[in-house]
C-alpha cells in the first residue's frame, strides 16, 4: 500500500499543475481536458482498491487509464 501511495504522490502534482494551467489559460472546457481529467481520476480511484486486492492485471489497466488521462490533460495544455 505504501508503494501505491508513493506512486500517486508522484503523478498527482503533475496532474494538479496541468489542471490549474488549463484554468489559468481558460481552456477548462476542452474535450481533451475533460476526458483526461475524468480518466485520471477514475483510474486513480480504482487503483488503490485493486492494489489492495492483489489484482495485478486489472490494477495495471487502471494505472494505464490514469496515465492516459494525464497525457490527455497535458495535450490539452499544449493544444491551445
Amino acid at each position: 500500500m505504501d508503494r501505491a501511495q508513493r506512486n500517486f504522490l508522484e503523478t498527482f502534482p503533475i496532474f494538479a499543475a496541468a489542471v490549474l494551467l488549463l484554468e489559468v489559460l481558460d481552456r477548462t472546457g476542452s474535450a481533451l481536458g475533460v476526458w483526461g481529467a475524468g480518466l485520471y481520476l477514475a483510474g486513480r480511484v480504482l487503483f488503490l482498491p485493486l492494489y489492495a486486492a492483489g489484482l495485478p492485471w486489472i490494477r495495471t489497466f487502471s494505472w494505464n487509464a490514469a496515465t492516459l488521462g494525464l497525457a490527455l490533460v497535458l495535450a490539452a495544455v499544449v493544444a491551445g
